[in-house]
């Protein structure tokens, strides 16, 4: 299951919330394993909850379902790229992003500035204090507004655009030709991986990249170029993770694609 709520969990021994801090939020949590009960606890104290994502396509799933208003990001024993999805988020959601903060335990460490410089508003120190937690649940009602954010997996304008071209035939082609060859290119892309042919992979990877960024496939193009700068970076690099997420992401954008264009 991608998503799975908390359950409540007060706090034996601590008073509740005063009937004065009404907070209407959706809140969630992107970290490895939901080790992060003293949030919990808080929260429940404000009735409120905290969904959980533990990866960049699981964070694409849910925010295509559901809009939220506060993402929490878990730096403790990580083994997902926080600062990466951070970073997606930031560039690939609309205007109206959501209020996005780093716990750790290290500020002194870089954690503080690294979160700022992946597009998170704030960062929180371990172990979290109420008093902090509630002003910020304050200061994000406060900003709320009708228009929040979202995950999209095409990107409109260029939609739009191919909608509205002259050149239906081509349009029709392209989109066939998306529909009919990205679960064998995605296939072939696995087979480059586990033959470790780095070379190949790099190439397929930015080839694949275009073809979704010529059909305004912006979160799977977005997917592809995290992989493919990992890859750049550092040839022994772990892609395991990620393969999996392109699979269903690959998977969900065909299937967006058909009721897009028909």
């Amino acid at each position: 299951m991608v998503m799975q709520q908390v359950s409540d969990n007060i706090l034996m021994g601590t008073p509740h919330a005063s009937p004065s801090h009404a907070y209407d939020l959706k809140i969630l949590t992107v970290e490895a394993s939901r080790s992060h009960t003293e949030l919990n606890e808080i929260l429940s104290n404000y009735n409120l909850v905290s969904d959980y994502a533990s990866g960049l396509v699981e964070v694409l799933q849910i925010l295509r379902k559901q809009k939220y208003d506060i993402v929490f990001f878990s730096l403790q024993r990580s083994n997902i790229n926080v600062y990466e999805i951070a970073s997606f988020l930031k560039n690939s959601t609309s205007e109206m992003r959501p209020f996005m903060l780093g716990m750790g335990s290290n500020p002194q460490m870089g954690e503080r500035d690294r979160c700022l410089l992946a597009g998170m508003n704030d960062y929180m120190e371990l172990p979290l204090k109420s008093d902090k937690v509630q002003m910020l649940l304050d200061k994000v009602q406060s900003l709320k507004t009708k228009n929040t954010p979202e995950i999209v997996l095409f990107n409109q304008e260029k939609v739009v655009r191919l909608k509205n071209s002259p050149n239906k035939e081509q349009v029709r082609k392209l989109v066939i030709s998306f529909e009919n060859n990205t679960e064998a290119e995605v296939q072939s892309i696995h087979s480059s991986y586990r033959m470790f042919d780095l070379k190949t992979l790099e190439k397929q990877l930015h080839h694949l990249r275009g073809t979704c960024l010529s059909l305004g496939a912006t979160a799977m193009a977005d997917l592809l170029w995290l992989m493919e700068q990992s890859l750049i970076k550092n040839k022994d690099t772990d892609l395991n993770k990620e393969m999996g997420q392109l699979n269903i992401l690959a998977d969900i954008s065909v299937k967006k694609l058909k009721t897009i264009f028909y």
